[in-house]
């Protein structure tokens, strides 16, 4: 599964760094989620879409129809 965390972030004019105060996520988990590396717990996502004020399924990123 992938997120858009990144450009939901991004949008907020947030760097991770914000984020990571906001949310009580660690800066190094957000990069990693951001980057593909890690796939996050539920309960570190519910914390993500909280501090940007969103939905779960706003983060969820939809993959393209071929």
């Amino acid at each position: 599964m992938t997120y858009n965390i990144r450009e939901l972030r991004q949008s907020k004019h947030w760097s991770q760094k914000k984020l990571s105060e906001v949310s009580g996520v660690p800066q190094s988990t957000i990069s990693e989620i951001e980057k593909g590396k890690r796939e996050p717990a539920f309960r570190l996502m519910k914390r993500i879409a909280a501090a940007l004020d969103i939905s779960l399924d706003q983060i969820e990123e939809k993959e393209a129809e071929s």
